[in-house]
């Protein structure tokens, strides 16, 4: 895998100092809500989700932490499932997307079909638990957006055009969910005033290239083999790139992703003063931004730092636990 590949991403990073408490806890949650197998154990305790966490919610602690890291983790093997082209995971995928929509549904889900949603009971009953009604409406509809998205890739396996990819990863990436997560976990509210903004829609398309385009190049041997086709880099390849020529174009892109989320940052201050602004909202504001900077510096860092999700030596454990599927070459 093209892991020597640097991104220029202009922010700094933090982690929490809880990080390796959150992936010791993170596999006993899984195991317990039987999303696993315990052969599967192994391969999900290195790709250490929990640190992954620590990155992207630097200011969460302890059990906060470990919430955020259990939905993390519930989202991750989602995708991961959604992403499967063969076997029984592949079969059940719809099936777990079906089952969370219905449950997305009810402020007090209940009667679930899968280990999934029943995982997601419970998940919820955390979250939701101290947070507003606004809040709560919001989330779930946040949820809907990314799973009903999943579910529709599920069905709808196509090549699409880089316009089109990106447009879909808007919705299937999650930050406004990863952000509401963080609202939890670190204890802020994000301002619902500046949500649906043209301002904060811009920054989070940009936040959005930052966090999915380096995954991209670092996963994109991996789904190739898997079959999959939801990767910038095959898109671009699909148009007519070679693979040096996608990777050069989306370091590009990253680099130009970077510079205009720090301009519209930038332009922040003045933004406020025009809406005539007091303190309390321009911190609300400006923790959502930061908060935002965190999502995509937080998965660089784990990323680079460390994590069988882009180790070629991981991929025979994922494959031979069952946590992912064999190459697509060998699928009957």
């Amino acid at each position: 895998m093209p892991s020597n590949v640097e991104f220029h991403i202009p922010f700094p990073g933090a982690v929490s100092p809880d990080a390796a408490a959150a992936d010791a806890h993170l596999v006993r949650w899984a195991l317990a809500q039987e999303l696993l197998t315990p052969e599967q154990a192994g391969y999900f305790a290195a790709m250490r989700l929990g640190t992954c966490a620590a990155y992207v919610y630097p200011g969460a602690r302890g059990e906060d932490l470990c919430l955020a890291a259990d939905h993390m983790a519930l989202c991750s093997f989602v995708n991961d499932l959604v992403g499967s082209t063969g076997g029984v995971r592949a079969e059940s995928a719809a099936d777990v997307c079906r089952d969370l929509l219905a449950l997305f549904e009810h402020d007090e889900p209940s009667h679930p079909a899968t280990p999934v949603g029943a995982a997601w009971c419970g998940l919820w009953e955390r979250l939701r638990d101290g947070m507003p009604e606004a809040w709560r409406r919001r989330v779930r509809r946040e949820h809907t957006a990314v799973f009903g998205a999943y579910l529709d890739h599920r069905v709808h396996r196509t090549m699409p055009t880089a316009d089109q990819y990106l447009r879909r990863r808007y919705v299937t990436t999650g930050l406004p969910l990863g952000l509401a997560v963080a609202e939890r976990a670190e204890h802020w509210h994000a301002p619902e005033w500046f949500l649906d903004t043209p301002r904060a829609r811009a920054l989070l398309e940009e936040a959005t290239k930052l966090a999915i385009l380096p995954n991209d190049v670092f996963a994109v041997e991996r789904e190739e083999n898997r079959g999959e086709v939801d990767n910038m880099v095959l898109v671009l390849e699909a148009a007519g790139r070679t693979r040096d020529e996608a990777v050069a174009e989306i370091r590009a892109m990253v680099r130009h992703a970077g510079e205009r989320f720090r301009r519209l940052s930038d332009r922040l201050p003045a933004h406020y003063d025009d809406l005539g602004l007091g303190p309390a909202d321009r911190t609300a504001a400006d923790t959502y931004v930061r908060g935002m900077r965190h999502m995509f510096r937080g998965n660089y860092d784990w990323m680079i730092t460390g994590t069988a999700r882009y180790d070629r030596r991981a991929a025979s454990l994922a494959v031979a636990s069952g946590y992912e599927d064999a190459p697509a070459a060998t699928n009957g």
